[in-house]
């Protein structure tokens, strides 16, 4: 395991001078956000991600890494130090080992066995990596990519072919999903429903609408935080970017909650997810 170290006093300096001075500076989250417009569209959030996507794949796809590394650069994001929350202690150290304990949790809450041979569907998929490690841990599953990005779904599609991973992914229009009632196992989303502020509750409809029974969601629900000075932070932090707030209160109103609390860990002590499982309700 890299090591890490304790660093919570460093973190919560650049926390008061990134949200407070450095917010001033920040206009285009800061004006909008006090004069009450959605500006996290769709379209801005695609051209931001899009952005990412085009810098990863020039950094990956033009090292000359083997199989072996180009999966560890791709899923692990190894080499990346930050600040990061590890077991509710916030820490300095590699991202990666933040990484592979969410992928555990991820797999755990999806709630399948290895002769399940489920049907899985990740809304919001990006490049991928959430995907190419469940398939590489556990290759009976039949997994599917669903993103409103034509650039991350080529991505995807191409990261697909070089790690000789058997993922389908599928562009999205609108937010409407290509498959039947039904169609999945189960469905899950990480770090998705919390850029679409104007739009969480046509996308949670969707959801609902493709599984068969269960959705998992990895995703900041600010209801969740509380109000501690991490929760105050979290809060802030979907403030000033103009992320999805009430989704916890929407997915109460349309479906059953199983499980619902803060994950601990993260990459980004100010912006944790929460693991939330819902089960559908049966239409009579």
């Amino acid at each position: 395991m890299p090591t890490v170290r304790p660093n919570s006093f460093r973190f919560y300096l650049w926390a008061f001078w990134h949200y407070s001075w450095g917010a001033i500076h920040n206009y285009r989250h800061t004006i909008p956000r006090l004069f009450r417009r959605v500006w996290r569209t769709t379209a801005y959030s695609v051209v931001i991600n899009d952005e990412a996507r085009q810098r990863l794949r020039e950094r990956v796809l033009n090292a000359g890494l083997d199989r072996e590394q180009l999966y560890e650069a791709i899923c692990y994001l190894k080499g990346t130090t930050r600040f990061l929350l590890m077991a509710d202690r916030v820490v300095q150290g590699d991202e990666s080992v933040v990484e592979a304990h969410l992928y555990d949790q991820l797999y755990g809450a999806l709630g399948l066995s290895k002769e399940s041979q489920s049907k899985v569907l990740e809304f919001g998929c990006g490049h991928g990596r959430n995907l190419f490690w469940l398939k590489e841990n556990h290759p009976e599953l039949s997994l599917f990519g669903a993103d409103i990005s034509p650039v991350s779904i080529d991505l995807c599609r191409e990261l697909s072919k070089l790690l000789d991973l058997d993922v389908q992914f599928d562009n999205l229009s609108d937010h409407t999903l290509p498959f039947s009632d039904d169609f999945f196992d189960v469905v899950f989303t990480n770090q998705c429903i919390e850029q679409c502020p104007s739009t969480y509750k046509q996308i949670i409809q969707e959801i609902l609408r493709v599984t068969k029974k269960s959705v998992v969601f990895l995703e900041p629900m600010n209801e969740l935080h509380g109000y501690s000075v991490r929760g105050l932070l979290n809060r802030v932090h979907a403030g000033q970017n103009n992320y999805a707030q009430g989704v916890y209160s929407y997915l109460k109103s349309v479906a059953t909650v199983r499980t619902a609390h803060r994950l601990r860990w993260a990459a980004n002590p100010a912006w944790e997810s929460c693991l939330v499982i819902v089960d559908k309700r049966d239409v009579p």
